[in-house]
């Protein structure tokens, strides 16, 4: 990853501690994408890029803190924003797709003094969720979403990556393998298969050499009562395509 995002010193502060109990409620979760970096590595200075990094996550901040969202997780690449937990309000969905906006716009009027910008991929999705679970392990815990929601959100951000004028097949890629990662920490096999199965149809139409066996094979085996669902026969679809 980019020598600039690790010299980061710090990520932009959460601005608002989770309930310490996980809870059942109706929740919208964003994930929000930086575009950009590795034109960036390669234009600028360190220092630059990180300076840059920094004021995005700032107007990333600002928004989501305008419209009483929870900026749940800071990554190198993006961020995972809730709205609807722990402050909760009637119009969340609406309030994720305004501040949607408003960073995007934020962000896309930070420009360095050369070379080109940084813009960013937004997914968002809402639902039912059992939010504030411990996902994880040592210093890498935190109060994950466990749901179809945050699943769905990474899987949108994929497709609106492939759906672009000029296709973003790493970027797609990467989104769903969030969505696998995302249903691996909660166990659920089928939300696994169907970002799975995104995944493997973006290597056959991109040959990419992936090996779609050897992705779908060990989730199908997990799958309980090798239950009949669109899921599965998707995937052995794509299984049988290989022949």
């Amino acid at each position: 990853m980019l020598r600039a995002v690790r010299e980061l010193g710090g990520l932009a502060p959460v601005s608002t501690e989770p309930a310490p109990h996980a809870e059942r409620r109706h929740m919208t979760v964003m994930f929000c994408d930086f575009l950009g970096l590795s034109a960036l590595a390669a234009e600028l200075d360190p220092e630059d890029v990180a300076e840059l990094i920094r004021a995005c996550q700032g107007a990333i901040a600002a928004a989501v803190a305008r419209f009483d969202g929870h900026v749940a997780k800071w990554v190198p690449d993006g961020a995972t924003i809730y709205f609807g937990y722990p402050p909760a309000h009637e119009d969340d969905a609406e309030r994720a797709v305004r501040a949607g906006v408003a960073l995007v716009e934020a962000i896309t009027e930070l420009k360095p003094a050369q070379g080109p910008g940084l813009n960013v991929r937004l997914g968002i999705s809402s639902g039912l969720v059992v939010v504030g679970e411990l996902i994880g392990e040592g210093e890498a815990r935190e109060r994950g979403v466990v749901g179809d929601t945050a699943n769905l959100a990474a899987r949108l951000s994929g497709q609106l990556a492939l759906r672009q004028a000029d296709a973003d097949r790493s970027c797609a890629e990467a989104c769903f393998r969030k969505a696998i990662e995302i249903a691996r920490s909660q166990q659920g096999r089928l939300l696994e298969l169907r970002a799975a199965n995104d995944l493997a149809r973006l290597w056959r139409k991109s040959n990419s050499g992936g090996d779609v066996r050897a992705l779908l094979e060990p989730i199908l085996e997990t799958v309980e009562g090798g239950a009949d669902t669109r899921d599965v026969r998707n995937a052995h679809e794509l299984l049988a395509g290989l022949a």
